[in-house]
């Protein structure tokens, strides 16, 4: 029993020691349309922050009165913006 586990040992270690092969199924058609759906989301997320700090700031500038028809606007283009786009399921 202790040789079959030196002997296992052993054979782990040999293969351990061998280089990395490449394995070609890694670098696939499927791995390459997932690496640039991935980009594309990513440039997308990074365009909507910007967009989204620069509007925030924008709107940083409106104080006292101004604020409340500025939070009534901005809800009411939010809540058409769910209206229209978000419950699609209806019309399916």
């Amino acid at each position: 029993m202790k040789i079959n586990r030196r002997r296992r040992l052993i054979r782990t270690f040999n293969l351990l020691d061998q280089p990395i092969r490449f394995n070609p199924f890694v670098f696939s058609r499927t791995f390459f349309m997932w690496a640039v759906t991935g980009l594309v989301g990513g440039i997308i997320a990074g365009g909507y922050w910007i967009v989204l700090e620069h509007f925030t700031e924008f709107l940083a500038e409106f104080q006292g009165w101004q604020v409340i028809p500025t939070m009534a606007i901005c809800g009411l283009l939010a809540g058409l913006v769910i209206h229209f786009i978000g419950d699609r399921e209806k019309f399916i």
